[in-house]
């Protein structure tokens, strides 16, 4: 009785792996782009005649100024964004460097956003965003692409969609094993019965 309970949750996990090899499919692919997506990315703008948005621009250095403090770069950069929220900011680690804020409109499909501003760091001047709203094609796909990977594409559904299809991967190696092990088992005990049956005739 256990046995045949066993074999049929096999089944049913083995029914379950064919069915989210689509999926895993999805996720190998992605995968394979998110790991070249900046030369993917550099190629579709050249395609489209378009360019990759600049970021860490420099400072310019203003004798006399005072810097612009961590606090008044966010409030640039979300007046520069309207709409958004900021989700992180980097401190210019240099006199030369500036300041750069992360910033996430509602409807973007990845938790970090993909939105950004680049603040001087003396004058307050936007030297440089990122609109995911508006940005080219080329970056557009990139981030649309890690969406897909990551199940932030549909929200919560494809969040659980893409967890499960993971842990099917998991479990098709696991049982997958477990096959071979049982058929490797039915091969020697048959070996060892002809090798029997050898003997004693």
């Amino acid at each position: 009785m256990l046995s045949q309970t066993f074999y049929k949750w096999l089944v049913g996990v083995l029914l379950a792996g064919i069915y989210s090899a689509a999926f895993l499919l999805v996720l190998g692919i992605t995968g394979i782009v998110v790991h070249f997506d900046g030369d993917l990315e550099k190629y579709l703008h050249q395609q489209a005649g378009t360019k990759k948005i600049g970021k860490n621009l420099p400072s310019v250095g203003q004798p006399g100024a005072r810097p612009v403090t961590p606090d008044g770069a966010v409030a640039i950069a979300l007046a520069a964004l309207p709409g958004t929220k900021p989700l992180a900011i980097t401190v210019p680690p240099n006199p030369k460097a500036s300041y750069l804020v992360a910033v996430r409109y509602p409807e973007d499909l990845t938790p970090g956003g993909r939105s950004w501003v680049n603040v001087d760091r003396y004058s307050g001047k936007v030297l440089g965003l990122q609109n995911s709203r508006t940005v080219a094609a080329g970056t557009r796909t990139i981030i649309y692409n890690r969406a897909i990977h990551t199940g932030d594409v549909l929200g919560y559904p494809s969040k659980i969609l893409v967890s499960l299809s993971s842990l099917m991967l998991v479990i098709q190696a696991i049982t997958g094993y477990y096959m071979w092990w049982k058929k490797l088992r039915v091969r020697q005990r048959q070996v060892r019965e002809d090798v029997a049956t050898e003997t004693v005739a």
